[in-house]
């Protein structure tokens, strides 16, 4: 036979398939097809009619023809690197048809999806000179990989890949939620979880953005819901049971082959299950039983001089894991990502901060000098005190408690907070940062006109920081230390911060109002343009704040500009 021959008996074949499920499918597929990549489309219809109103959609198809002598029972396809990277321009994928026939009645037909997370995996696999790549193929049946599902099935999820983002691995701790879905029977279903194509869609944390998975292996299991105890300690809730004959069972970090009697062991995870699977899997050397609520399973372990070597490693890596645990609970932070995903430099940088917390410096690090580390998602400010070979958590009380903040004043030295001075890189994404510190720091602070006028300048600085951020902890800080000031000073200018942390976080009541247009009408403040003017801001007074703003001089304009009230000018006032 020709190839030509090949292709027109192929073709028609997957045309015949095509009549059989006329209800929701039509063929538009050429004989002798000379288009690059695709030989046509199959179209899908929601009613039989296929009326252009039930129309759903098209699927893009590659047919190609094998006349063999035999059938195998695993199947390949040696496609050009050249047509996959063709497909991967078109964003909803290509379904591959390989139909191996001996003769016009005695055939089977094989398929491969090449969808886009498909094309994604086999490319990033495929070498800079290769110039071609075999493709795994599977055979259509007449259950759960009939042609019907398979043409559903893959249409569904090239709508749902099309333009979408494929993450791997490395963003698997981000997944807020996980779904698939799939065309097939009730009685169908196990057996296409199995042997076909399960594709997953993730929603991420944070972000809510509809991402592709790439493909894992699925298998059947169950959800067994029992107390897992080793001498009467409970370690989990609940166990798994895989495979057809129920002989694998996977607790905690352990897997275990009930035919070979043997354990296979997997710590991932946090610092904290990697410390409570590892006091499990110490537990289990040690007492070599697990008990399912009432039943007990025994390991009698022979090779004790494995097994002690393992104890010893294991034992090494729970207090590794319980180091990291407390360095990160001094910061008031819980090592909440999965350890695996952390890079070599976030690696390195975690060791330099586990020694430094056991008191090794080394002589880069100057005394009672601010430092910053940033491991992962993690930043964290400390101070080190080498005469104690400490770190000082920077926001602590211990810090509060070990320094002195003063403020020069006429030849005098006032003490305040020794937060004061905060910049927003001490604020911005520091992991450590304890509001509750910075408003205590004042707890133990004589109050002045010279503090009071400190704390004003903080309140700005968490405002600014706010405005920047959208964190409302920032917001927070301010409104507490605005209420020092307001509580014990009550100027005019700590009333006027007040309203406008107030402002950012509902309207200002009449009341409010008021007060602020007492304060306008005072006449020490005639001539205070800059005053007047966030005043106007607040009340949204658009004559009088281009009035004021006409009379101010130019050094007043930019120090108006300057403050986190000017942050607040919107419509008219702009």
């Amino acid at each position: 036979m020709t190839n030509t021959d090949i292709e027109e008996v192929a073709t028609n074949i997957i045309k015949e398939q095509i009549s059989r499920n006329r209800d929701c499918l039509r063929p538009f597929i050429n004989d002798n097809d000379k288009t690059p990549f695709w030989d046509g489309n199959i179209y899908i219809y929601n009613k039989s009619t296929k009326t252009n109103e039930d129309f759903e959609g098209k699927i893009d198809v590659q047919v190609k023809g094998r006349h063999v002598t035999h059938y195998k029972d695993k199947n390949t396809f040696q496609i050009p690197v050249t047509t996959l990277k063709g497909f991967q321009k078109e964003v909803k994928g290509t379904l591959l048809f390989v139909v191996d026939f001996k003769n016009d009645d005695d055939y089977r037909i094989y398929y491969c999806n090449l969808l886009p997370v498909d094309l994604y995996e086999i490319l990033q696999k495929i070498r800079d000179d290769q110039e071609t790549f075999s493709l795994n193929l599977k055979m259509i049946n007449n259950g759960a990989l009939s042609f019907k599902n398979v043409c559903l099935n893959f249409f569904k999820n090239s709508n749902k890949q099309a333009g979408k983002r494929i993450i791997d691995k490395s963003e698997f701790s981000k997944i807020e939620e996980l779904k698939f879905e799939i065309i097939a029977k009730q009685d169908e279903y196990e057996e296409y979880m199995e042997i076909a194509d399960v594709y997953t869609y993730a929603t991420l944390k944070g972000t809510h953005e509809e991402v592709v998975t790439i493909k894992g292996k699925w298998t059947s299991f169950s959800n067994i819901r029992k107390n897992v105890c080793i001498n009467n300690k409970k370690y989990y809730s609940e166990y798994k049971v895989f495979g057809s004959n129920r002989d694998i069972i996977v607790v905690g970090p352990i897997t275990i082959y009930l035919n070979d009697n043997k354990l296979h062991i997997d710590i991932c995870g946090t610092p904290k299950q990697r410390i409570k699977d590892l006091n499990f899997i110490l537990d289990l050397f040690k007492y070599q039983y697990i008990t399912f609520d009432d039943v007990k399973l025994e390991f009698p372990f022979n090779n004790l001089d494995k097994i002690n070597k393992n104890k010893e490693l294991f034992y090494k890596q729970l207090k590794y894991y319980e180091k990291i645990v407390q360095v990160f609970k001094f910061f008031n932070t819980d090592f909440d990502i999965e350890f695996e995903n952390l890079s070599k430099e976030d690696l390195t940088k975690l060791h330099r901060l586990m020694s430094m917390f056991d008191g090794n410096f080394g002589d880069e690090l100057s005394e009672l000098q601010k430092y910053y580390i940033k491991i992962n998602k993690f930043k964290f400010i400390f101070v080190p005190v080498k005469n104690k070979n400490k770190l000082y958590n920077f926001y602590s009380q211990e810090m509060i408690n070990n320094t002195i903040c003063f403020l020069p004043n006429n030849g005098k030295k006032i003490k305040t907070s020794i937060f004061v001075n905060l910049t927003p890189e001490e604020l911005i994404d520091v992991s450590n940062f304890n509001e509750k510190i910075i408003v205590k720091s004042f707890k133990n602070i004589e109050l002045n006109d010279i503090v009071f006028d400190s704390i004003n300048s903080l309140i700005l600085t968490f405002i600014n920081t706010y405005d920047k951020t959208n964190n409302k902890t920032f917001l927070s800080v301010a409104d507490k230390l605005s209420q020092i000031n307001c509580k014990n000073r009550n100027s005019d200018i700590d009333i006027i911060n007040s309203k406008q942390i107030k402002y950012r976080k509902k309207s200002l009541s009449t009341n409010d109002k008021k007060i602020l247009n007492n304060i306008s009408q005072n006449k020490k403040y005639k001539n205070d343009y800059v005053l007047l003017a966030c005043i106007d801001i607040l009340l949204k007074n658009k004559f009088n704040y281009e009035e004021h703003y006409r009379l101010m001089k130019s050094k007043d304009r930019n120090l108006l500009k300057q403050f986190p009230i000017y942050n607040l000018i919107e419509g008219d006032l702009k």
